[in-house]
């Protein structure tokens, strides 16, 4: 019998999700047993709610993208978790921080290659405007 190492996978949790609905274009509702919203990590989308016409033009845009891509379709969701005690900083505004995959492939790398979206908060701002909510 022979020995094969396998590699330790990186801390967290890893599950096939059902996208129930695209709620722009940098988050997802999806259901495991219980529906839950997951922000995209390392992508960050133009905001669909800003008060500037031309980002919200392109939020619309990637939002659209997103529902064409994974609407409706299962999905791999991974939720990185380096050190237990800090779980709810996976968490912000009642989502979980997550890498979503779909078709092998990461989501956030398909948009990032088709211009839809940015790795960072700051390249988002320089690509899209200043993400001012329209309230």
């Amino acid at each position: 019998m022979s020995k094969r190492k396998t590699p330790i996978p990186e801390a967290g949790v890893c599950v096939d999700a059902l996208v129930v609905h695209v709620l722009d274009g940098d988050t997802l509702r999806v259901r495991v047993t219980r529906e839950f919203d997951v922000r995209i990590l390392d992508c960050w989308a133009p905001e669909t709610r800003s008060s500037i016409p031309e980002e919200r033009a392109k939020g619309a845009a990637a939002a659209e993208r997103v529902r064409e891509l994974v609407g409706g379709r299962s999905v791999r969701v991974f939720v990185p978790n380096g050190d237990e005690t800090r779980l709810f900083d996976q968490l912000t505004f009642s989502r979980v921080l997550g890498h979503v995959y779909v078709d092998g492939q990461s989501l956030a790398d398909r948009l990032y290659a088709e211009g839809l979206s940015a790795r960072t908060k700051d390249e988002q701002r320089e690509l899209f405007g200043p993400g001012r909510y329209s309230g």
